[in-house]
């Protein structure tokens, strides 16, 4: 599969999958690299040449953050968040990995029907929790998505709006960030894997997204359209239009091992 869930790493002839990110008029896809530990530095450093000049971007490096946040772990990542008094953290239920004894969780649904909206036509959970430090000195708690992935922070005061793949989203710092649910066209919703609705996401500060595999970003061009995996498309700007194709032929749609339509992003 294109999320590597099972978190297999680089160990022997395991398979290190690809996933593709799109924010803004960016995009991030995961290259699919089968190598053994010690020919990695060699294909990585082909990769980033490659990459470069085709203008992709790497995105799923540790990170830090400026004091507030950072971002720990290879293959399997959490994001660590620091709390000064009074200030939260909304995430996924479930995603708390550790938390100082005076950060209280709190749970709300952003409103009973966006919840249900999320929950019945996006696939989203029906609940978010907030993590709040109640204590007058700063405190902290770690967060990580429900597989093993990649914390990857996307700085949303740089972004206009985001289209999210089901569960992409892990955590958001603060309350700055809104979430609501579009309904995809019938091409979009039968023939490039997103479901008959598509989770948006909105706000200011630095959002999560919980990717497995290796996650590259890259700038379309007005105009510009890149051809991807179904399973590969997880987020795009709003102002890059979503649509499929036809992989090819009927022999490459019955025997390429790609089904029938790829995803185009514009």
């Amino acid at each position: 599969p294109l999320d590597s869930r099972g978190g297999s790493g680089y160990r022997g002839e395991d398979q290190v999958s690809s996933l593709i990110f799109w924010k803004g008029r960016r995009r991030m896809a995961t290259i699919p690299t089968a190598t053994a530990l010690w020919s990695l530095p060699d294909q990585m450093q082909m990769q980033s040449s490659a990459m470069t000049e085709s203008r992709w971007s790497q995105v799923d490096k540790p990170e830090y953050g400026g004091g507030s946040w950072q971002v720990v772990g290879d293959d399997s990542q959490m994001v660590y968040v620091i709390l000064q008094p009074g200030e939260s953290v909304m995430a996924e239920p479930g995603g708390m990995l550790t938390s100082s004894p005076l950060v209280k969780a709190s749970v709300d649904m952003g409103g009973c029907l966006l919840a249900l909206k999320r929950c019945l036509c996006a696939g989203e959970s029906f609940f978010r929790v907030h993590w709040t430090n109640t204590d007058t000195v700063q405190q902290s708690v770690s967060i990580g998505p429900p597989f093993a992935a990649k914390m990857v922070p996307v700085n949303l005061d740089q972004e206009s709006g985001l289209n999210l793949k089901a569960k992409a989203w892990v955590a958001s710092p603060g309350k700055n960030t809104e979430f609501d649910v579009v309904a995809a066209s019938p091409m979009v919703c039968c023939c490039a894997g997103q479901g008959c609705c598509i989770s948006t996401i909105k706000g200011s500060g630095t959002t999560f997204l919980g990717l497995g595999g290796t996650v590259i970003e890259r700038e379309l061009k007005a105009g510009e359209m890149i051809i991807t995996d179904q399973p590969s498309v997880v987020a795009w700007g709003k102002d890059v239009k979503i649509d499929t194709r036809p992989v090819g032929d009927c022999m490459t749609m019955c025997c390429g091992g790609m089904g029938c339509f790829n995803v185009t992003l514009t």
